[in-house]
């Protein structure tokens, strides 16, 4: 288990200090999720955090978020095949035996939807196209790994808990009571909504 973060300042008004220091709190507020490292990288208006629970390579070298000149990743999850993925499409030495090498390499090389399609396993990850300046949310087909996300006039941001967006400023919970009845019934909110306000999943 891990934890992803990150929040988009859409109209620029935090400085980068400020937009790490975000991140860093909405990565405090989830750390039980991991703990064995933390890692922030920020891309324009855009910075994105990981909290690590080292479990199939736990060299430093796999510590996320994963960066290159090309794009950043951030990985909650396993991805039961990566090493039949590497075999066959990978053809380089990584520096790392873990699953989000194998999944950062394909990213890089391979259309998200072909990436999507072809890994088997439960994961939430973020990741931003660096070339082409796109930010992508993704998670398996069953959401056995969470991501919400919330949609401000002032930001975008993400994470694999609610309680993270305490974190945001200005970012008010409130309880959605259309789902309540939903939730008291069968102990989950269907689809998309949540319990909150303005939290999707």
């Amino acid at each position: 288990m891990c934890g992803v973060t990150g929040f988009v300042d859409k109209n620029n008004k935090l400085t980068i200090g400020r937009r790490a220091q975000i991140v860093d709190e909405m990565l405090s507020l989830i750390n039980h999720r991991g703990g064995d490292a933390i890692g922030i990288e920020a891309y324009g208006l855009t910075t994105t955090g990981h909290t690590r629970l080292s479990i199939v390579d736990k060299d430093k070298r796999a510590d996320q978020p994963f960066v290159s000149g090309r794009a950043i990743l951030s990985f909650n999850g396993e991805i039961y095949n990566h090493k039949d993925l590497r075999n066959k499409y990978i053809k380089r030495r990584l520096d790392s035996y873990s699953d989000t090498a194998t999944l950062f390499e394909l990213l890089q090389s391979e259309p998200m939807e072909e990436v999507l399609k072809n890994i088997h396993g439960m994961y939430a990850f973020s990741y931003i196209n660096k070339q082409k300046k796109i930010l992508t949310l993704a998670s398996d087909k069953f959401s056995i790994k969470p991501l919400y996300y919330i949609n401000t006039p002032d930001y975008f941001a993400w994470a694999s808990e609610v309680k993270a967006f305490k974190a945001i400023p200005g970012f008010k919970f409130q309880l959605n009571a259309d789902c309540l009845e939903e939730y008291l019934i069968y102990r989950y909110v269907a689809g998309e909504r949540t319990l909150f306000s303005k939290v999707n999943k």
